[in-house]
Formats: structure tokens, C-alpha cells, sequence
């Protein structure tokens, strides 16, 4: 039996057994305002960025302009690639596991309004919330289901 090494989202290791995964591609963006990163909270669990998964049939930057405008509210304008990184993940709610391709992209926000946020009820159950976090920092942020990769993009995106 083939496994793999992975993570919960309180980045825990954890192995799992091929046979239990499913794909899942994924899209996030990087949004800087004003010295600060928009960041999704997961509860007590930690911070990512703002995004999610590609449904099937839908265009990887359709995904993220509406990931976004459901999450935030915000609509907006996607710019560069940033990276592409391969992780293995314990959902915390579906007990399900995924091997999940994730995109990072710098965006722009071109409009706001709060009436578009549709969470998932997954995301409700998380207590999922978006905070303005000051660059400063992010550095002492709890990352959820993350092994220090997120926190080199975003690092890296706050140079250039």
C-alpha cells in the first residue's frame, strides 16, 4: 500500500494511504492594501489566504474571482502566478483527504460588496473569517494546514 505524508489543518503530520485521496486543485490570491495581507481565518485553527477549490467544468481564474467574491465580497482583478505547490490534506470537517494542487496568484480588488459573501457550510463550521493583517506581522501568524511554504510566498511577495 502506497501512503503519503501530510497535514491537518492544525499541521499535524499525518500518512495517508493513496487509495483515500482525492483531487482537489486549488486557487489562492495574495491581495496587499495599504501595508496590510488579506487573510482567511479558519477559527482557532490558523490563517491562509483567501480562495478554494476548482469545480469541475470551471476555468482556474474564474475559480478565484469567485472563491473571492463569495468569501469576501470583493471582486477582483487577478494578476501574476506566484507558485504552484502539491500538498496532501486532512479536511477537518468531511474527514475526507485530498491531494490538492495549489495555485497563488497577486490580485487586485476592483469592488466591494458584502452582499456577494456566500459561505459554504463547511466554512461556517470553521467559523471561517477574512482579517487585514499588518505586514509586520504575518510572521507570527498560525498558518492552518501549512508547512511553512505559505508564509515563503507570501514573504516573497511582500519584497517585490
Amino acid at each position: 500500500m502506497k501512503t503519503v505524508e501530510g497535514l491537518t489543518i492544525s499541521n499535524e503530520k499525518i500518512i495517508i494511504n493513496v487509495d483515500d485521496l482525492y483531487f482537489r486543485p486549488s486557487i489562492y490570491a495574495i491581495i496587499i492594501k495599504d501595508n496590510q495581507l488579506l487573510m482567511t481565518k479558519f477559527g482557532d485553527y490558523g490563517y491562509f489566504l483567501p480562495g478554494g477549490g476548482i469545480d469541475l467544468g470551471e476555468n482556474h481564474m474564474e475559480t478565484l474571482v469567485r472563491e473571492l467574491k463569495e468569501e469576501t465580497g470583493y471582486t477582483v482583478e487577478v494578476g501574476d502566478l506566484l507558485d504552484i505547490q502539491t500538498a496532501f490534506v486532512k479536511s477537518p470537517v468531511k474527514e475526507k483527504y485530498s491531494h490538492t494542487i495549489k495555485i497563488f496568484y497577486r490580485a487586485e480588488i476592483v469592488s466591494e460588496n458584502p452582499e456577494d459573501i456566500k459561505l459554504t457550510e463547511s466554512e461556517n463550521i470553521l467559523n471561517v473569517t477574512q482579517e487585514w493583517v499588518d505586514l509586520s506581522e504575518v510572521e507570527n501568524l498560525k498558518m492552518a494546514g501549512d508547512d511553512g511554504k505559505l508564509l515563503e510566498i507570501v514573504k516573497n511577495c511582500i519584497k517585490k
